[in-house]
């Protein structure tokens, strides 16, 4: 390992971003940002880590291993299974927030249709009865007969008689 007038190899580095709640001690190394400057605590990027980590996790097995190099990459896969069951459980009361809002909208929206639905029919059923009320008025008016109009004619007695 290299040293550096803030980090000396002799003691373990510390973690740059203190708002991290990872478990630290010093037998184990901090998650190294500074090998990975584009991450930040606020974005984790789980493409980018998991590119990162695999990338990492191969260059430690190459430099071979140091006295806490297993404890190191023990260290970093439970961090990322932690991360990953973390984003897991976010992602599963996200969607279960979405479901729920849209099981809303689309019940808002079925009433809706209902309404107009309901209200298309009265309104047909209206035009109906107003035209019922049209025929037998025009019945009435031109003297239309009918087939019920010429039974009933047929079994009345004649009025000339």
């Amino acid at each position: 390992s290299t040293s550096s007038p803030f980090f000396p190899s002799h003691s373990p580095p510390l973690l740059p971003f203190p708002s991290l709640s990872f478990p630290l001690s010093h037998s184990l190394s901090p998650f190294p940002f500074s090998l990975f400057p584009s991450l930040s605590p606020s974005t984790f990027p789980f493409s980018l880590l998991s590119q990162k980590k695999k990338k990492m996790v191969g260059t430690r097995r190459n430099q071979g291993s140091d006295e806490n190099g297993s404890g190191r990459e023990e260290w970093m896969e439970e961090q990322w299974k932690r991360m990953e069951q973390e984003w897991e459980r976010k992602l599963g009361e996200l969607s279960e927030k979405m479901e729920k809002e849209l099981s809303v909208k689309l019940e808002k929206r079925l009433e809706k249709e209902t309404k107009n639905w309901e209200a298309q029919v009265e309104t047909a059923v209206a035009k109906i009865r107003v035209l019922e009320v049209e025929i037998n008025r025009l019945k009435r008016v031109t003297g239309a007969v009918t087939r019920e109009d010429t039974a009933y004619e047929a079994a009345r007695p004649n009025r000339k008689e």
